[in-house]
Formats: C-alpha cells, sequence, structure tokens
C-alpha cells in the first residue's frame, strides 16, 4: 500500500446480505406485478413457481419458526402449505396503487391467517373431545352423535336440497347485480367462504369480516359500505326467488 492512500473497506449491509438477496425483494414484488398482467396461463404458472412461490413458502416459514403457531393434527409442514396457497389465491387482490409494498400486504395476511388457524385449532381442543372417550360425553352428546349417524328422512332431504338450491340461486343473482369492481371483489370473497363452508368453524363477523377484507384489500369502511349495498341485492333476490316459488 502507498504511503498515505487510505484503505478502502467495502461494508456490508446489515445483516450480512444484500437487498437482492433477500427471498422477498424488489424482484418478487416486480414479479407479483408481471403475474397479474400476464394473460397467458402458462406464463403466470411459470412466473409464479420460480419467482413467487418460494418467496411465499420463506416468508410463511419465517411466521410460523418466529411466532410458533400451530395446528392440531398438523405439521409444519401442512400449516406452512395451506397458508401458502390461500396467498397464492389472493395475488390478484394485491393493488400496489394503495400504498403498500408486496412484502407488507402478504406477510399481514399470511399473519392474519395463521392465527385464525391457530385460534380455530386451540377452540376445536377446548370444546371437543374424542366421540371413543364416552365417559366425558353429556347425555346430550351421546344423542347427538347418535341421531347423527341416522340417514335423513326423505323428507328432510328434500328440505336440504331445496335449500342448497336457494341458495345457488341468491349467490348467483347477487353476483349478476353487482356493478362495481369492489361488489365484484367483496362477492368473489363470499363465493369463497362458502365453497369452503364445510372447513369453516368461526362463523362469527368479526372472524367473516377480517377474511373479507383480506381477500378483497378493501379499507374497513370501504367494505361496510360495499356490504350495505350487497344487503340490497340480497333482498332483491330472495324477494325474486320466493315470488318464482310461491306463484
Amino acid at each position: 500500500m502507498k504511503p498515505g492512500k487510505k484503505k478502502m473497506i467495502k461494508r456490508k449491509p446489515k445483516g450480512g446480505a444484500a437487498p437482492k438477496d433477500f427471498y422477498f425483494n424488489a424482484g418478487t414484488q416486480q414479479a407479483i406485478l408481471a403475474y397479474k398482467e400476464e394473460e397467458n396461463k402458462t406464463k403466470r404458472n411459470e412466473i409464479y413457481m420460480k419467482e413467487i412461490l418460494p418467496a411465499f413458502s420463506k416468508l410463511v416459514e419465517n411466521l410460523i419458526n418466529v411466532y410458533g403457531f400451530q395446528v392440531q393434527f398438523e405439521s409444519k409442514a401442512d400449516l406452512q402449505s395451506e397458508c401458502v396457497e390461500f396467498l397464492y389465491g389472493v395475488i390478484d387482490k394485491f393493488d400496489m396503487s394503495k400504498g403498500s409494498r408486496a412484502f407488507a400486504y402478504f406477510n399481514v395476511v399470511a399473519k392474519h391467517w395463521l392465527i385464525i388457524k391457530s385460534k380455530q385449532s386451540s377452540r376445536n381442543n377446548q370444546l371437543f373431545t374424542s366421540i371413543d372417550d364416552r365417559d366425558k360425553l353429556s347425555a346430550h352428546d351421546i344423542e347427538l352423535i347418535e341421531n347423527h349417524s341416522i340417514d335423513p328422512s326423505p323428507e328432510d332431504a328434500l328440505i336440504m336440497i331445496e335449500n342448497n338450491k336457494k341458495l345457488q340461486f341468491l349467490l348467483s343473482r347477487v353476483q349478476e347485480l353487482t356493478v362495481t369492481n369492489n361488489e365484484s371483489a367483496v362477492m368473489d370473497g363470499i363465493n369463497m367462504l362458502f365453497k369452503d363452508i364445510n372447513d369453516l368453524d368461526f362463523f362469527n363477523k368479526r372472524a367473516v369480516m377480517l377474511y373479507l377484507r383480506e381477500i378483497t384489500a378493501l379499507h374497513p369502511k370501504a367494505l361496510s359500505v360495499v356490504l350495505s349495498t350487497m344487503k340490497r341485492y340480497y333482498k332483491q333476490a330472495k324477494d325474486e326467488y320466493d315470488e318464482r316459488h310461491n306463484a
């Protein structure tokens, strides 16, 4: 080294990795935007598998490890896979124009999903017991189990079929009545919830609203305004159904 010449040291960013080396970086956000704009399904799938899925997988893995999320009878890998699948389903809901970066948005969505899933498991563990442990079952519980094992009567079966037809008509008709993009987004979320209705055991207003907010990416006030409009659509659809079947 020449006398008087200062030795230059190239410092690494805190944490030891450059931004481009982070598992969820600006490149990931650009990939998400490219995925949303791409119309070719093959190319969309390629973008997701190569550039988005690894980031989603690592994001969820870190959340599970850091916060210790657990679900009874499910491994960490199963829980991680379910959460990543949920993130995949809401990619098109991400809107950078609302001021949120992709990492912040999907981090919040994944964390909320894991919180709800963990609370469901904890509640079920407290409320439910094995049907083989009859000593812990009340007489009412035993009666419910025995009745559940009996096939419904023809009349009850017809009622169930009719109720399902009515539900499908109402969902379809409300979907047709939607006008704005926000209304369509909320209806897509409602359809998603009904599609998985047999797997849901958290039916209270707060949990449903939380899921709709995550699926639609709408602010609480905007979501409330849309739901008020959807109530009017529902009443119109119900009146139409009743008029058709009571004529």
